[in-house]
């Protein structure tokens, strides 16, 4: 089994945290020591916001070879380095719809500009909602997955739908690409979500991140003031969850 650095942050289902986790999982590593590098490959560029870097030069312009890697590379005072995107990332679509229908190589296009990258520890990807050329070279770069999600009838529906979907990338794509597990994000003890919780959970059709991150309005907070929650608020459970996350996390890759 080859070396599990590189994390594909993905759900085809907006909004379920995963900018969050990326932000705050990779936030989580740095402070344990490790040396770690966000790749914010969503047009959105919420990851890039959260860690209020500047946004130029951006990936669009190291996928097209205009940049080298690390000029656009941005240290933060969080200790990870960020390399930014914004909406004018969404224009990569068309080149590599090009480059395939012109009939040449394209999945190796994030491999290839990132070749020249330091030797981080951890390369965290925040990935768009939607699939698409862009999604196919990040599943070719990746190593492993973590999906998150919400305990709801979705979320299942979802599940299952992921599971095809790895499948098809493994037979046509990353046939070494990991599933490292799905994870419960606004998590609720109580109530219908509790009952899909544990039929997440308990489901043998994926793995599943024993840890789940909790409803939590530090987290919301957070984001506001632009600052991982392990910084903005230690004593919150958002960090205690994206703490335990990370345990968790480092004892899956073996770290």
């Amino acid at each position: 089994m080859r070396q599990i650095k590189k994390i594909a942050i993905t759900n085809e289902k907006g909004g379920v945290g995963k900018t969050m986790t990326a932000v705050n999982l990779s936030a989580c590593l740095a402070q344990r020591g490790y040396r770690v590098l966000l790749i914010d490959a969503d047009p959105q560029g919420y990851a890039t916001l959260n860690y209020d870097v500047a946004v130029s030069p951006s990936l669009l312009e190291v996928l097209r070879g205009q940049v080298a890697c690390m000029e656009a590379v941005q240290t933060t005072r969080f200790g990870v380095d960020v390399l930014p995107s914004d909406r004018t990332l969404g224009v990569i679509e068309e080149d590599l719809i090009r480059q395939k229908m012109n009939g040449a190589p394209y999945l190796n296009t994030l491999e290839k500009a990132l070749e020249d990258l330091p030797d981080y520890d951890f390369i965290i990807i925040d990935c768009p909602p939607q699939g698409g050329r862009l999604m196919d070279i990040v599943h070719y770069y990746a190593d492993a997955i973590i999906m998150p999600m919400f305990a709801e009838d979705y979320g299942i529906h979802a599940l299952t739908l992921k599971a095809e979907a790895i499948a098809d990338i493994r037979r046509t794509i990353n046939p070494d690409l990991q599933i490292l597990g799905g994870l419960i994000t606004m998590d609720e003890r109580r109530g219908l979500r509790s009952v899909f919780r544990e039929v997440l959970l308990g489901q043998d059709l994926l793995p599943m991140f024993s840890t789940t991150i909790r409803r939590n309005v530090a987290l919301i907070r957070a984001v506001n003031a632009r600052e991982p929650i392990c910084v903005f608020d230690k004593r919150s459970n958002g960090n205690m969850d994206y703490q335990a996350l990370a345990d968790e996390f480092l004892r899956k890759v073996g770290a």
